[in-house]
């Protein structure tokens, strides 16, 4: 089965993320002028809000779950009339069934608005770096947050069928 796009992501992307929601003055936030650590990803608009907004995903592309295995492949993602920078495209990375420990539901609360609160799917993994612990998202925009969050709690229940015996049930608080 593939979902796409889909978003992927870390509890430590996340906090960096909510450092600068939450550091960032309400003027300065209205400004685009958020807080940002270099090469951190953020979403500007062209034609629309010409401001920088971060975002909570590190890379977003194409998720393939087949018997056993769980492949991703970065792809360009283009929002309307906004254009992405320092999302990863090149990245990818493919995990056999032995190297995923779990997968679990990871419920994240957005400092935006609750609106946009998140329900990932977390994968860990006995691999390290970028792989080792993952959030996954099925993304889109935000108007249609109600079939999105159908889209997450059908990849959780994919996953979970992929590799039953790395599911956990209950959710994970971020600070896990």
């Amino acid at each position: 089965m593939i979902f796409e796009p889909v978003w992927v992501s870390s509890v430590e992307h996340l906090r960096t993320f909510e450092k600068a929601f939450r550091e960032t003055s309400y003027l300065r936030r209205i400004l685009g002028a958020y807080l940002l650590p270099d090469c951190f990803p953020y979403t500007r608009g062209w034609l629309a809000v010409p401001w920088r907004i971060p975002v909570v995903m590190f890379s977003s592309g194409r998720l393939r779950i087949g018997e056993q295995l769980l492949v991703f492949e970065a792809r360009a993602w283009h929002p309307p009339l906004n254009r992405l920078h320092h999302v990863r495209t090149d990245w990818s990375f493919t995990l056999t069934a032995q190297e995923i420990t779990a997968v679990e539901p990871f419920e994240y609360a957005s400092p935006v608005m609750r609106y946009y609160s998140l329900p990932f799917t977390r994968i860990r993994t006995k691999k390290s770096g970028d792989v080792a612990d993952l959030l996954l998202w099925v993304g889109g925009l935000g108007p249609f947050m109600g079939k999105i969050r159908e889209r997450n709690v059908k990849l959780f229940a994919k996953l979970g069928e992929a590799f039953p015996e790395a599911v956990r049930a209950q959710p994970v608080s971020p600070s896990a």
